[in-house]
């Protein structure tokens, strides 16, 4: 089977509805509510250019995960810590 390159449409496309997922997940858990500005996908579009080329939907998942959730996670997780030494 051969598969032709993700277009960017596509990129978009995904990294808007993981995005969206992600929204939504830590407004419903955590009652956070996150919101991605269009300079931040456009940096994300380009790491997934980059580096997702012969990776399809699994490499932006995974430039999702390194670039966004990850550090999204590490963040919390500090602000959890500083709350707890402050009580």
């Amino acid at each position: 089977v051969v598969f032709n390159f993700i277009e960017d449409r596509n990129i978009r496309k995904i990294l808007d509805l993981k995005i969206g997922n992600i929204s939504d997940s830590m407004l419903k858990s955590r009652n956070i509510a996150i919101i991605v500005e269009e300079s931040a996908k456009d940096q994300l579009m380009e790491l997934c250019r980059t580096t997702c080329k012969n990776k399809g939907g699994r490499g932006i998942e995974n430039v999702i995960e390194s670039a966004l959730i990850n550090p999204l996670a590490r963040y919390m997780y500090e602000i959890g810590r500083a709350s707890c030494r402050e009580r």
